[in-house]
């Protein structure tokens, strides 16, 4: 469910774990609503590892949906900017599995963990899964091998093409964005709560020798042959460098910064026509609102560099983001004497303040303790409808608090009573929620102490 409406269950955002949805799924035998990549991917591990199956969740960012299996992700826009087909995309994040397990049906060596997706994203041979597939295979570009390993490799190693249809209805590639998707791939580390990088378990170092071999590699098993090394579309002059620059992420109440540098290598003037479009996006990738549009001419002098700087205040815009939306610019550029294009998409994400979870004294098994989870209002307007989501193994039932309006710029704090049942490390989880605002967490860790009586 993608439509933001989620009053017939549970907002995917509210599950702080997969405890209470097995749960449910146990006591009604009916499916349990609403869950989105994360949620799927988190029961899966909990359900894999009840098995005996080593498991975990995968975040990748900048995530590839390759709907046509050319292993490019294809844009087109018209020739004013203006998006007219995006049947590919690119998430912002996309959470799947790997569970390590023995593969018998494939050649020695491919092994190991094996990627696999709770949420499948396009059919294989007939019905929606996808994988399991060697993580191993993937690296390599051996897509050949089962189950959907062409898949996850675009997911992680795909290239972006910006194509520009005419009036007349042909088209052309205005630019070709290699490294642009298949960043951060990461899982939680063991034993400890911070991020483990997977990214060189899924591909080679972007530029390598190793990385084209396995591009070039997957790209004979794929539908259409891949542009890999040059852009047979491009002009043969190419003396203006485009390059991008922005925050990556952004706080809601500062302005979201991108910069495009133009710089002329030539001895002679340069006339670029320059446009941007700026827009509100789903994690999925998938437009939600046009914000802002414009087109300029920029002349350079021969050997010269010039800036130009785009700037767009989140909180301006608020009433149009859903939760887990970003900002995404596309820059467009035709050099006039030389016919030269250049297209580049920006993805920057929305920073809002965590929950501030804190335990207010000492923690002992079976005695009761206060937790003290904090929030503050960063938006300019009333948030109402709110509630706190705790839940905590081993130290607290996952339970919701329905909570007062909170007016703009103010921090309440929520004060909560539990009493561990497990001793050891244990971390108490909380999301809070609005009408306005939502998806907003924080977790503690605590460490539960035994009481020995003499």
């Amino acid at each position: 469910n993608w439509s933001g409406d989620y009053a017939d269950g549970v907002a995917p955002w509210k599950w702080n774990g997969s405890v209470q949805i097995l749960q449910q799924y146990h006591k009604t035998k009916e499916p349990v609503s609403y869950g989105q990549c994360w949620v799927f991917s988190a029961v899966t591990t909990t359900v894999l590892r009840c098995l005996g199956i080593p498991a975990r969740s995968v975040t990748n960012f900048s995530s590839a949906h390759d709907t046509d299996s050319s292993l490019t992700i294809d844009k087109v826009v018209d020739e004013s900017g203006d998006l007219v087909e995006d049947s590919d995309s690119v998430w912002n994040f996309h959470v799947w599995n790997e569970a390590w397990m023995a593969r018998p049906d494939l050649p020695q060596g491919y092994g190991g963990w094996q990627a696999l997706d709770a949420t499948p994203q396009e059919m294989s041979k007939g019905i929606y899964c996808c994988g399991p597939a060697s993580v191993t295979a993937i690296k390599h570009g051996q897509v050949q091998y089962n189950f959907d390993a062409r898949f996850i490799f675009a997911e992680v190693n795909a290239d972006k093409v910006h194509w520009c249809r005419q009036r007349d209805g042909s088209c052309y590639v205005m630019g070709l964005e290699k490294g642009a998707v298949g960043r951060y791939i990461s899982t939680k580390a063991v034993g400890v709560n911070d991020r483990e990088d997977l990214t060189r378990n899924y591909k080679f170092e972007e530029w390598t020798e190793e990385e084209r071999a396995a591009v070039r590699r997957a790209a004979q098993y794929g539908s259409r042959r891949r542009m890999d090394d040059d852009n047979p579309y491009e002009a043969d002059v190419k003396d203006v460098e485009f390059s991008l620059v922005d925050d990556g992420s952004a706080p809601v109440n500062e302005d979201v910064d991108c910069k495009i540098t133009l710089k002329n290598t030539s001895n002679e003037v340069r006339n670029v026509t320059l446009s941007y479009n700026a827009n509100v996006v789903k994690y999925t990738g998938v437009q939600l609102r046009k914000l802002r549009k414009e087109k300029m001419e920029v002349e350079l002098q021969p050997n010269s560099t010039q800036d130009v700087n785009v700037a767009i205040n989140p909180m301006e815009h608020m009433e149009y983001m859903e939760d887990k939306c970003a900002l995404k610019f596309l820059f467009i550029a035709h050099v006039q004497e030389t016919g030269q294009t250049f297209a580049s998409e920006r993805v920057i994400d929305i920073d809002f303040p965590d929950l501030d979870v804190k335990v207010l004294g000492k923690t002992d098994l079976g005695q009761q303790v206060t937790a003290a989870i904090t929030f503050t209002n960063p938006l300019t307007r009333v948030l109402t409808d709110c509630e706190f989501n705790i839940e905590g193994p081993g130290l607290q039932k996952p339970k919701t608090v329905l909570f007062r309006n909170i007016r703009p710029g103010e921090t309440v704090t929520l004060e909560e009573k539990f009493t561990p049942k497990r001793a050891g490390l244990k971390e108490i989880v909380a999301n809070f929620g609005s009408r306005e605002l939502c998806d907003i967490t924080g977790e503690a860790e605590v460490r539960v102490g035994v009481v020995l009586h003499s």
